[in-house]
Order: C-alpha cells, then structure tokens, then sequence
C-alpha cells in the first residue's frame, strides 16, 4: 500500500499525524510528488508521547525545514501551542486540526 521508506527521498518536511491510515497517506503522496521527507511520526493515541514532544523534539531537529501536523485532538493544547510557537521562530509549522464537527468528530 505504501512505499517502503527506503525508496522515499530524503529531504526536510517532518510529518506527524494522529492518524495511523493518514501518516500513511501523507507518506505515499510525497513520495508520489518526490517531496523529501525528514521525518515522519504517527503519535496515534498519544500513550507516552504527544506533539509538543514532536514538536520540541524536530525543532532541534537540524534536517527538519518544516513540519506538518494532523492533529485530531490533545489534552495538552497549551503545552504543544507553546511548542508552536518555539518552533515557528527558526521553522514554518503548518497544522491541520480536524474533528470540529459533529459528523467528523462521529468518525
């Protein structure tokens, strides 16, 4: 179903996703779009881990130029907003929040 992340291309967007079925789906498409891909991460129900420790964790990250996140929700909204912000000051962070409406938030 998705490329095998050896035939992926090195590069410097981070993906992170909440979401085990979209981390690879966004996998696949930049591979298809031959997009280089520092790293990717899915934190799914985030038992040890949550995206203000990606989030700290890839702006230290010197391969990492962007980061993408798919956030479907967290308990520590202020700790990865924090995060965020830390990580915008050297890196463009672009998040996609899902799960705003009640049909989204059913599936």
């Amino acid at each position: 179903f998705f490329p095998h992340p050896t035939a992926m291309k090195g590069g410097s967007v981070a993906l992170v996703s909440q979401s085990g079925g979209v981390t690879g789906l966004m996998i696949y498409k930049a591979a298809d779009a031959e997009l280089g891909v520092s790293k990717f991460a899915s934190v799914g129900n985030r038992v040890n881990i949550d995206f203000h420790d990606m989030l700290r964790y890839l702006r230290q990250d010197d391969e990492t130029e962007v980061v993408c996140l798919f956030i479907e929700g967290t308990e520590y909204a202020r700790e990865m907003t924090e995060e965020i912000k830390k990580t915008t000051r050297t890196k463009p962070v672009i998040a996609f929040k899902v799960g705003k409406t009640p049909a989204s938030q059913e599936a």
